[in-house]
């Protein structure tokens, strides 16, 4: 995903995106801002998500992790986006074969969390 991306996602300049560490389930991370819109993306992969919680061994698991974890606020499939995947109020999870992303809300529409989520998975 370019920073153009998010741009014609979210509005106005394009974003700074950030390369953080990984760690714990996460392979990959990175933050986005603007003066419009923040939001920070996590990937896991099926090396790291399996090596982290035997109980959640895999991307599909995670992504229904991340569902019953946020089930209280109103979490929702959603259509169209991977081989699955759900929003709630902190953000959204979703997964593609043995990749699993999480996208933390930050300042992003519900709208504009589906669409980053679908162009992240358009590029994996």
């Amino acid at each position: 995903m370019t920073p153009a991306d998010v741009s014609g996602i979210v509005g106005g300049p394009d974003p700074v995106a950030k390369p953080l560490p990984g760690g714990g389930w996460v392979a990959s991370k990175c933050a986005w801002s603007s003066p419009l819109s923040s939001f920070l993306v996590s990937v896991g992969t099926s090396a790291s998500l399996g090596a982290f919680d035997p109980a959640v061994p895999d991307a599909k698991a995670k992504v229904a992790d991340f569902k019953q974890n946020v089930s209280a606020a109103g979490a929702k499939d959603v259509a169209e986006i991977g081989d699955g995947a759900v929003l709630g109020s902190t953000g959204l999870a979703a997964y593609s074969g043995g990749t699993y992303i999480e996208i933390l809300r930050l300042s992003l529409t519900d709208d504009q969390l589906v669409q980053i989520a679908k162009r992240i998975m358009e590029s994996l």
